[in-house]
């Protein structure tokens, strides 16, 4: 299975300086294609699950493709997904002033979409 990456971002104003750190906290939520008890198939909404790894870890779409349900349905197998990956990110704000010396300092996590409507088959 490949591995997926992650999403960087700096930005910088005159008077702002923004850095985006990227947290090992991914949000999934989609559809997967069941085969269902006694035969035939369907798509059904899974729940959406929340994924955690380790700072050394990669997130790769075994691990993805490992955590999708059923939604509770109940299912015979999963056949596949179409999934979006959210990343948790810190955002730090540092407000300068004319110098570029920092006046005040403010964290927010936010989530950035790194993948809208991967399929995944397994």
């Amino acid at each position: 299975m490949s591995t997926l990456t992650k999403v960087v971002k700096e930005k910088t104003s005159s008077l702002i300086r923004e850095t985006t750190v990227p947290k090992q906290k991914f949000y999934c939520s989609g559809t997967s294609k069941i085969n269902l008890w006694g035969g035939g198939s369907g798509i059904i909404t899974m729940d959406p699950f929340k994924i955690e790894i380790k700072d050394d870890e990669k997130l790769t779409t075994e691990i993805v493709f490992n955590n999708i349900n059923d939604g509770g349905f109940g299912c015979e197998s999963i056949v596949s997904c179409n999934i979006d990956i959210n990343q948790e990110v810190e955002v730090i704000r540092e407000f300068l002033d004319k110098n570029g010396d920092v006046l005040n300092t403010e964290n927010e996590v936010e989530y950035l979409q790194i993948y809208e409507d991967l399929y995944i088959k397994g």
